[in-house]
């Protein structure tokens, strides 16, 4: 065991206990804490009074996989090599578990065994001493098809709650937790079905991202748009079912993420629990991995698209003997490996892209970073341009495959007779979000100096990071890409 004098005496918190929840597919405004007046999340809202919340932080990328990845290593993914569903995280990255098991620190994680990321196969085990992937629980949209009983909720942060009792109070642990009872498809029973006219209750229910109006799944993300270049099928049959329903099949659409979202503050309140049943210094993180566009900018989900309701997430810090407040500094998940190290007195590892965000924590600074990034796609071929976002206050650019605005499009010549049809078609989208918060107007044409600059920030950067990983390239087994498939992701490019 590491000696206590090992963490850094004027440290924060040094070797306090770290809880890290990260929680799919969460929006910002479906929470109390930043607005919502709807009371759907009690025991975040709870944590947040207690928290320094942050109001601009961003996602490393759209996807599960890149999201976590960026987390656990301080890492983008253009350093990494994470930047679709196909690429995993090499052993040469240090994580945020290993670093702290250095300093003798019990490290678990916990989640369920669905399409995340957080999982073996993606390498994102390393450092854990204790990993836990349990079959999804009844409560959760992923196990809402099993015959048990629902039970009280809360069921996903079980086996952490469980993991914490049995860890010495004289030895600090860190603890993750991904849920994802917020993830599509939402629903957890039949309610409401018979009564529900457009039909979107039952085909959550019944299809959930596993029926398509082809044969073959929809590259890439469970939205559903087609994607040239691509393996060549149709949108979710469930996306169809809203679309045809009009706003009312989008009203219901909503009102089913906002049912999850209130259900997965359950997870959030077994774990609360399990943290003062162990009654030791914590510091408490609470962070979405990516958010849900929910017909924002007309894409139902994500994946596809980086517009705010997708990058943008919650982050609340709780550290004890750090006084609650609200910061709109510019953050990044990148931040959080640095961050959480410098809380605890231990040394994170050399040349991370992530920042130490103490600075804001003690007020001894009012911003850390100028620049965020998001990049990478599920679907990504790894040829063409990479899909992302360069997040630079007033100023947000987005390379993506979804069209920035409703009704616009494309136009490219097509290919000669025989010729393939070439990789997706990528859209250059630059908002002012002081003045477009909506995201409602493209000024990529009339402001072209801008993207110019912060294209040349981008790509340097990755130039910088270029050739310092070999990527590491799965094998996924026949049941896992079918299990990615089933929640819309799929990351093959051609038929199989």
């Amino acid at each position: 065991m590491a000696d206590v004098q090992q963490w850094q005496p004027t440290a924060l918190c040094p070797g306090c206990d770290i809880v890290l929840i990260s929680v799919c597919s969460l929006r910002s405004d479906h929470l109390g804490a930043y607005g919502d007046d709807r009371k759907l999340t009690p025991t975040i809202d709870k944590i947040a009074k207690e928290s320094v919340r942050f109001k601009r932080a961003y996602a490393g990328g759209n996807f599960t996989l890149g999201s976590l990845s960026t987390m656990l290593t301080g890492n983008y993914g253009s350093t990494t090599g994470v930047l679709n569903w196909g690429r995993g995280l090499p052993q040469q990255f240090r994580t945020l578990p290993e670093v702290l098991g250095l300093y003798g620190y019990r490290t678990g994680g916990f989640s369920v065994d669905a399409a995340t990321g957080f999982r073996p196969d993606y390498g994102l085990d390393n450092g854990f001493q204790r990993m836990a992937i349990i079959d999804p629980p009844r409560d959760t949209p992923d196990g809402r098809h099993r015959s048990e009983p629902m039970g009280s909720g809360g069921a996903t942060a079980t086996p952490l709650a469980e993991w914490m009792e049995t860890v010495p109070p004289d030895r600090p642990l860190f603890a993750m937790l991904h849920t994802r009872s917020a993830h599509f498809p939402f629903v957890v029973s039949t309610e409401g079905m018979n009564e529900d006219t457009t039909g979107v209750r039952k085909a959550l229910w019944e299809e959930g991202a596993g029926a398509r109006d082809s044969n073959r799944a929809m590259p890439g993300k469970a939205g559903g748009q087609m994607r040239p270049g691509l393996v060549a099928s149709g949108e979710l049959a469930i996306q169809n079912t809203v679309r045809r329903a009009g706003q009312k099949g989008v009203t219901v659409w909503n009102q089913t993420y906002a049912e999850s979202v209130q259900r997965m503050d359950k997870d959030i309140e077994v774990a609360l629990n399990a943290i003062k049943k162990r009654g030791r210094k914590t510091v408490l993180v609470l962070i979405g991995d990516h958010g849900e566009t929910l017909d924002d900018n007309n894409e139902l989900l994500h994946g596809a698209g980086f517009f705010e309701s997708v990058a943008r997430v919650p982050l609340l810090i709780s550290v004890p003997g750090v006084n609650p407040t609200v910061t709109d500094a510019l953050v990044s998940q990148v931040d959080l490996l640095p961050t959480l190290a410098s809380i605890v007195g231990v040394t994170p590892p050399t040349g991370i892209d992530g920042t130490s965000l103490v600075p804001l924590l003690n007020r001894s600074a009012s911003e850390v970073r100028s620049t965020a990034l998001l990049e990478g796609d599920p679907s990504w071929t790894g040829e063409g341009e990479l899909p992302g976002a360069v997040i630079s206050p007033p100023w947000t650019l987005l390379r993506q495959t979804f069209p920035c605005t409703p009704g616009e499009h494309h136009e490219r010549p097509p290919p000669p007779p025989g010729a393939p049809l070439g990789e997706p078609l990528m859209y250059t989208c630059l908002f002012n979000l002081e003045q477009d918060p909506k995201q409602a107007k493209n000024l990529a044409k009339t402001h072209p100096d801008v993207v110019t600059r912060l294209s040349r920030r981008w790509e340097a950067f990755r130039s910088a990071r270029k050739g310092r990983t070999v990527p590491r390239d799965l094998r996924l087994d026949p049941a896992m890409i079918e299990m990615l498939q089933r929640t819309g992701y799929d990351f093959r490019s051609e038929p199989q």
